[in-house]
């Protein structure tokens, strides 16, 4: 079950990848991308807390990506059609 889930989270991952190369839609994708972030990082506390080196540490680091995300999201350009 546990390599299923990782091959599934693999492919959102990449999916979401795609997505914030086509450049559309920049703030949905973060939106996506943070709600995902939320999700694997409470997982992690909750069920596998034990296995994590540096919970702190993780949750700063995840937390700096996420400013970027929304940085990111915020200087991309808006179409008109969007």
């Amino acid at each position: 079950m546990s390599r299923i889930t990782l091959m599934a989270l693999g492919l959102i991952e990449c999916g979401i990848a795609a997505w914030v190369v086509a450049g559309k839609r920049m703030r949905q994708a973060a939106i996506v991308q943070t709600a995902l972030l939320l999700a694997m990082n409470a997982g992690g506390l909750i069920w596998a807390w034990h296995l994590i080196p540096d919970p702190p540490g993780m949750i700063l680091q995840n937390l700096a990506f996420l400013i970027l995300i929304w940085v990111a999201a915020k200087d991309a350009p808006h179409h008109a059609h969007e």
